[in-house]
């Protein structure tokens, strides 16, 4: 029983041997196992510009919200009409967002905050706000979102528009505008049998005498038309030019190397620098489109 007891205790202490200090010298060492952290999932992107994105909730709304507006004006878009728009409008956004922010533009918390107090105060109610928001397909977050990126779109189209010249080459034109081409062919007979300009313009336009006064390169929206207002000599009348509008002749009345754009000119030619800008960086910027 003694011999059993001695055994045992034997046993006891070489199994408890690792628990005393300096017990680790008898064992051999192991490699303790580092514990990777998780990884944060990516939340899922529709639109990605340079990296700035726009998430799939985000886009789901901007569907939603266009399709809504269709639906009260009328609109018969397709599906994939609409997502063309939405998309084209959202990579645009990014796009001016990232220029405003590379342009030192930061919009801070406090900032977006004051933006919706302000809000708040025009609706008369959080509760007002909150169901603006609902209406409108939004989430709290989303809404925060767009307004933050909507803050810095429109500062840097301002920017933009502030950088537009504000006088231009412009040329004073007047028109008859005739929408079949006999009698587009009768007025310019007219013309050569030395009927004056103003007069036949007079008869087709009474109000205006076919005065579309000055405007510079761009403005008009026919490209047809506007090489061949250029391209007159003061004084000089046109041939008979087929636009998209119908049948045009045009009479330059004078031109002007530099002139003050007009209050229309110059916010038509401020759009013009707002989407050339654009298009200049969608042509370099790394777009993804994963609605």
């Amino acid at each position: 029983m003694k011999k059993i007891s001695v055994i045992l205790l034997c046993v006891f202490l070489i199994s408890s041997c690792a628990s005393f200090p300096g017990s680790a010298l008898l064992a051999t060492p192991t490699e303790t196992a580092t514990l990777v952290p998780p990884t944060e999932t990516p939340i899922p992107f529709a639109i990605s510009v340079n990296g700035l994105t726009i998430t799939k909730g985000e886009y789901s709304g901007e569907i939603e919200r266009f399709q809504a507006s269709q639906t009260k004006l009328g609109g018969s878009k397709t599906a994939e009409e609409v997502a063309k728009l939405v998309q084209e409008e959202l990579v645009s956004q990014l796009l001016l967002a990232q220029g405003a922010s590379e342009a030192g533009f930061v919009l801070t918390d406090a900032d977006l905050q004051k933006k919706i107090d302000a809000l708040t105060a025009e609706l008369g109610s959080k509760e007002k706000v909150e169901e603006w928001i609902t209406n409108n397909f939004y989430t709290d977050e989303t809404f925060r979102e767009a307004l933050r990126r909507n803050t810095a779109v429109a500062w840097m189209r301002n920017s933009i528009a502030s950088q537009t010249p504000i006088t231009a080459e412009q040329v004073h034109i007047r028109q008859l505008l005739l929408y079949d081409e006999p009698t587009a062919q009768y007025y310019l007979s007219q013309l050569q049998a030395g009927i004056d300009f103003d007069v036949l313009a007079t008869q087709i336009e009474p109000v205006t005498r076919g005065d579309i006064g000055w405007f510079p390169k761009g403005y008009i929206p026919d490209p047809v038309v506007e090489e061949a207002a250029f391209g007159l000599e003061v004084g000089q009348t046109s041939p008979i030019i087929t636009g998209n509008s119908g049948f045009y002749i045009l009479k330059c009345l004078d031109k002007q190397p530099t002139r003050e754009l007009s209050p229309d000119a110059l916010s038509v030619m401020q759009k013009l620098a707002i989407a050339d800008w654009i298009n200049t960086q969608r042509s370099a910027a790394n777009i993804q489109i994963n609605p």
